[in-house]
């Protein structure tokens, strides 16, 4: 009886999980076709981030769907299919940047790989639109290692033009830097931006706080 009550319960969990990445997969859908039918190029760029928002969360559910155990998401695994996605709908040419993911097997649980999915995905965006005007060539790494007191470091980092003059990450007032340091507070973990060279940013946080 215990081992029917588990099976029924794993085959429920698994429904659920493929039921919330459909669901949000078509709510992504809608906002692209919508996207599509207007000639507003600033709100197609605002729907195109959000698409991409809702993608991320949506491929976890789809990695938990199929995963043998469902309570732990491999971030590696994760943040490669995060980004193939972004390249293809950002439409990154790979011969401009070279997107390079240096990663070992680090498992968490679906409330932290939420955020850091969310973050890597801004991080990403923002290095992958931005980075590299013009046809500009590059560099863009990810980097995720978990040291043994089990604290996980992620680190994206470009070579691009960089921020402005001046630029204050800590006084920047745009959604998507705002959503990085909320997420990071969400994850009790700690920020730093060094942007003497292109952008790179680094989150610590430890597993599953």
């Amino acid at each position: 009886q215990v081992r029917t009550a588990l099976a029924e319960k794993e085959m429920l969990l698994r429904e659920l999980n493929h039921r919330t990445k459909n669901n949000l997969n078509i709510v992504a859908s809608l906002i692209h076709l919508q996207a599509e039918a207007s000639d507003n190029k600033q709100f197609r760029a605002l729907a195109e981030t959000l698409e991409n928002r809702i993608r991320s969360i949506a491929q976890v559910h789809q990695m938990l769907y199929r995963a043998p155990d469902l309570s732990q998401v491999n971030l590696e695994e994760y943040t490669h299919r995060l980004v193939e996605n972004l390249v293809s709908g950002l439409m990154v040419s790979r011969a401009n940047i070279d997107i390079e993911l240096d990663s070992m097997p680090v498992y968490v649980g679906l409330n932290t790989a939420i955020p850091c999915g969310q973050i890597i995905n801004e991080l990403l965006s923002n290095a992958f639109k931005y980075a590299f005007p013009a046809g500009r060539k590059g560099r863009v790494t990810i980097q995720i290692h978990q040291a043994p007191d089990g604290e996980i470091t992620i680190r994206v980092a470009d070579d691009g033009v960089g921020f402005p003059p001046g630029y204050d990450e800590t006084k920047a007032t745009s959604l998507g830097i705002t959503l990085i340091h909320l997420l990071a507070s969400q994850l009790h973990g700690s920020l730093y931006f060094d942007i003497r060279q292109g952008v790179t940013c680094a989150l610590r946080f430890k597993k599953d706080h």
